[in-house]
Order: structure tokens, then C-alpha cells, then sequence
């Protein structure tokens, strides 16, 4: 949404809000002891052998995860 390229257009629509989203799963293909979200997001972790699956019930603009 940043980079549309309307954004200075006085024609053309725009979002100035980015909408949250929600019920994310990322699966990260490496094997990580360790996964912490500091902004405190709350999440849940399984952590296997081969990778890690991280489920977010609400992601909004952005957030960090921290993998070790």
C-alpha cells in the first residue's frame, strides 16, 4: 500500500490505513530452540525437529520475530 503508485494523485483512491490481519501460521523451515516475539504480540509456538510453526491471532502493520 506505500508504494501505490496513486499515492500523490488527487484522482486516484487510496488507503491510508493498513488493516490488521488475522489467524496467521508461518512455517519457518529450520530447526530454532529458541522464538520470541518482544513487542509482545501474543502467539503460539511448536517447535519440531525440522522447523517451526508459529500461529498469530492478530498481525497488525508489522512485528518481529526473534529466532535463536
Amino acid at each position: 500500500l506505500n508504494m501505490n503508485q496513486g499515492r500523490h494523485s488527487l484522482t486516484v483512491g487510496i488507503y491510508d490505513e493498513i488493516p490488521a490481519i488475522y489467524d496467521i501460521e508461518l512455517k519457518i523451515n529450520k530447526p530454532y530452540k529458541n522464538v520470541n516475539m518482544p513487542l509482545g504480540e501474543e502467539f503460539e509456538c511448536k517447535i519440531l525437529e525440522d522447523c517451526v510453526i508459529i500461529k498469530l491471532k492478530k498481525l497488525d502493520v508489522h512485528t518481529i520475530i526473534e529466532l535463536s
